[in-house]
């Protein structure tokens, strides 16, 4: 089963980083975290890597759904996302695919927030 959902976008990389946070925010989703792992593995590492930030979106409504029929579902929230650098004028956006961490969990009644939060992201990067 594949992963992920993933969008390239025709701008540079700070332009895509806003494109998704604003889509996210358009779907409901706040941003909770950045993480820009390039900037950690220089830090960290000495080491050079492409731009590449991780962004954590929750959707309150959906979290406090999801955690509310299984508890330890906090362990996959925040929904996360990455902004990848392809090259001057490209990005590639990426989403964990939701039905995949769900199924994991494996609780029925999860299923319809499973959907929607999919359907929201699938929204999101298709307006970013």
């Amino acid at each position: 089963m594949n992963y992920a959902l993933s969008r390239h976008l025709d701008c540079n990389f700070d332009e895509a980083v806003l494109r998704i946070t604003d889509s996210l925010k358009n779907e409901g989703f706040g941003i909770l975290t950045e993480i820009d792992l390039d900037k950690v593995f220089a830090e960290k590492l000495g080491k050079e890597f492409k731009r590449y930030k991780i962004i954590g979106a929750c959707n309150p409504k959906f979290a406090w759904e999801a955690v509310s029929k299984e508890m330890d579902l906090g362990l996959i929230i925040p929904c996360k996302l990455a902004v990848q650098y392809v090259s001057e004028n490209e990005t590639r956006v990426i989403a964990i695919e939701s039905k995949y961490l769900f199924d994991i969990i494996n609780n029925p009644a999860l299923n319809c927030i499973r959907d929607d939060i999919r359907s929201k992201i699938n929204l999101a990067l298709q307006y970013a």
